[in-house]
């Protein structure tokens, strides 16, 4: 992997991103981006620019409790966003979407424990940015996928 300063490039895309707080225990989050490059230069598109994506969340509070759900869907790297001069069989992304749950207890001000299970439907998934340069055809492409059904607790402390 080598990064590459290039001469003119041009991107266009936009980034949206809200709240609502719906009630006073419940708020849906929402976040979509999507961006198209190309190296000016040369005509081709920029590998380093990742598929759209879609982020939507909700989340409920129950006294020093907070339980949410979040879906997140990437759509899948479009063959004609890819530069095939590097890699002639370039491995493009399907389209994939995880749902991660988590929760939080404020045990007491300053303190707070957290816990998520993340993709827990145990999708099989790349993200466009580890798999850049890998050929379709890899012997290895499985060892690019992204984690599995995982989960994850934390003790937080603020002072």
């Amino acid at each position: 992997y080598q990064s590459v300063n290039r001469q003119r490039v041009t991107l266009r895309g936009f980034e949206v991103k809200g709240s609502w707080q719906v009630s006073a225990r419940n708020s849906v989050r929402v976040a979509y981006g999507q961006t198209q490059g190309t190296d000016t230069s040369t005509g081709q598109p920029l590998n380093s620019v990742n598929p759209a994506k879609l982020v939507l969340g909700v989340d409920h509070k129950v006294g020093a409790w907070k339980l949410g759900a979040t879906v997140q869907h990437t759509a899948a790297k479009d063959t004609d966003d890819i530069d095939y001069s590097g890699t002639a069989n370039q491995f493009a992304t399907p389209a994939w979407t995880t749902l991660d749950l988590n929760a939080s207890w404020q045990i007491r001000p300053g303190l707070k424990l957290s816990g998520a299970i993340r993709n827990l439907t145990d999708k099989k998934y790349w993200e466009w940015t580890n798999v850049r340069g890998i050929a379709a055809n890899s012997t290895v492409l499985d060892a690019y996928t992204a984690p599995g059904r995982s989960f994850a607790l934390a003790l937080v402390a603020d002072f």
